[in-house]
């Protein structure tokens, strides 16, 4: 992927993960892979490496080779970084058996340029002593090449209408390929496809300091199932990794204090399907284009960690065709160019009018259009802020933030608020993290609570209930009390018009809807375990109109 949180700059950490990528492309046999090469495409022809062409990623080495045919047939080969995707064989196997599985899914059913794969192997165990993969080589340059070549890009710029339209078409045939579950795609022995464990760059990120712990990889059949376990994952790697920039208190109440914004952005309506298959990544550093005719698309490539994936994350706006909405430290990491501003005030309407003109040809729904365009670049960053590393300067989370709650009440202060209450303490013990000094003084000569569960709904808003043996029936009275609490905080559901409402839920399964100063009490008929906030946030949608404060 080209965004994670922990490579940010030219840093010493990066500058020897690049040596590391060179010394392994150095101990590749070049002479074995061509022989190789030459023995799958079994036609005689030499086949000749082109060490002048390799190009060594933060993730992959990408060497080219040659064919001595009248085609003049080039082929790639691709070498995944050790270490870098991830540092565990079993993991990494997966990451090319879905990424090639995938490539050959969209291959059959759309008319998306996907390179033809020839041959992989996902093990070292084989004549190179390592994974790879053998793919024609695209053709075309991306428009970043282009730029790097002298071309005028303030100029090209202009003629990029029919290149528009042609990456929302594809963005639309991706989403017309629905699965039952969040999570990459893998191929039977029977040839049918499945969808199997997650690889994103986030869990085979943290996994290594999990000892892979699968749990968090799927596959998931609710958004808010995946974005609770992604946000766990983070919280435990961070926590276990140790060698870089250790996990502090703040960082823990920061991280949570995210988790509280899923309600206001996650749309109910897509909550539980559809999912549909994405390249992840489809930008502009992976979309090839022939410039002298028309800038028409010839290549979409880097699917290493294509995956199904929510339709409340497939149907946004690409993040280059919104880099003028940007923070401005995001610009600055990423070197946003004048051109890349022009091109996405520019081209940002015409991109949103092709996608839904290519989805309502595909029979999507006019209403869940409107919704998915309007908040999904939000959408994009809070699930940045869940899955990586928090930014460090929080103008990510000051922009979610602000959107819910408005400029009147700061996140920093309602993070101060949450490393004295009981609750941030307890979870900080628990997790082993170190307590600021001034909390460790306030709390020396205080009783310990047992459990950060209220021990009754009075409690919630006391300083610090003390340490008590409770009977097995108010432990199971306290649990269900903490419950419902925990849904009347939670639980947020947009509105038809865009608005949010607070849901406050009783134990009899009633929900309290505030109206106008006035309480209206909604009994939904079937209220099923486990599916009761996604039937109650239909309900509302359809039942009540105006603003509910």
């Amino acid at each position: 992927m080209s965004e994670k949180s922990w490579n940010t700059g030219d840093t010493p950490l990066e500058i020897l993960l690049e040596e590391e990528a060179r010394r392994q492309y150095n101990s590749i046999d070049l002479d074995k892979l061509a022989e190789i090469a030459a023995r799958v495409r079994k036609n005689g022809e030499k086949c000749t490496p082109l060490p002048t062409l390799t190009r060594i990623g933060g993730s992959n080495i990408i060497v080219f080779l040659a064919f001595e045919d009248e085609e003049n047939t080039r082929w790639t080969a691709r070498f995944p970084v050790r270490g870098m995707i991830t540092f565990d064989n079993d993991l990494l196997s997966d990451v090319i058996e879905s990424m090639v599985a995938t490539m050959r899914y969209v291959a059959e059913r759309t008319c998306i340029p996907v390179p033809n794969v020839h041959y992989w192997n996902s093990t070292s165990d084989n004549e190179l002593g390592r994974p790879f993969v053998l793919m024609d080589t695209a053709k075309g340059v991306s428009l970043y090449d282009l730029e790097q070549v002298g071309i005028n890009m303030d100029e090209s710029i202009q003629k990029l209408s029919g290149f528009i339209d042609e990456w929302a078409m594809y963005v639309a045939e991706l989403a017309s390929l629905p699965f039952p579950q969040i999570g990459s795609l893998f191929r039977n022995p029977d040839g049918s496809c499945r969808v199997g464990k997650w690889c994103t760059a986030a869990n085979l990120h943290y996994l290594h300091f999990l000892q892979k712990s699968d749990k968090f990889r799927g596959p998931f059949r609710s958004v808010a199932d995946f974005l609770i376990k992604t946000s766990e994952l983070k919280i435990q790697g961070r926590k276990a990794n140790t060698e870089i920039n250790p996990y502090s208190y703040d960082d823990f109440l920061q991280d949570k204090l995210i988790e509280t914004l899923i309600p206001y952005y996650l749309e109910p309506d897509v909550v539980n399907g559809p999912f549909v298959l994405s390249h992840v990544d489809f930008d502009l550093q992976n979309i090839l284009v022939d410039q002298k005719n028309g800038f028409k698309i010839t290549g979409v490539v880097d699917w290493d960690l294509a995956a199904i994936v929510p339709l409340q994350s497939h149907l946004r706006v690409p993040d280059l065709l919104i880099c003028d909405q940007w923070t401005s430290s995001r610009r600055e990491t990423k070197a946003i160019a004048g051109w890349q501003l022009e091109l996405a005030k520019r081209y940002r309407p015409l991109y949103k009018q092709c996608l839904r003109r290519h989805l309502l040809a595909k029979f999507f729904n006019q209403y869940l259009l409107d919704v998915l365009d309007e908040d999904g670049y939000l959408w994009s960053r809070l699930l940045w802020l869940i899955s990586e590393n928090s930014d460090e300067d929080g103008a990510e989370l000051e922009v979610l933030w602000k959107y819910v709650y408005g400029p009147d009440v700061s996140w920093q202060e309602v993070v101060k608020n949450m490393a004295t209450a009981t609750w941030g303490s307890v979870m900080a013990e628990r997790l082993a993290l170190p307590l600021p000094e001034d909390l460790e003084a306030e709390a020396g000569g205080e009783e310990r609570p047992a459990s950060s569960r209220p021990l009754t709904e009075d409690t919630l808003m006391s300083p610090r209930p003390v340490t008590k043996d409770f009977g097995w029936k108010t432990r199971s009275a306290n649990k269900l009390r903490w419950g419902w609490w925990h849904t009347k905080q939670l639980v947020l559901f947009r509105m038809g018009n865009g608005d949010r409402v607070p849901i406050l839920m009783d134990h009899r399964g009633e929900v309290e809807v505030q109206e106008k100063g006035k309480i209206r009490t909604i009994s939904p008929k079937k209220l099923k375990r486990g599916g009761s906030e996604i039937q109650i946030g239909k309900l509302l949608t359809s039942n009540l109109k105006g603003r509910v404060e």
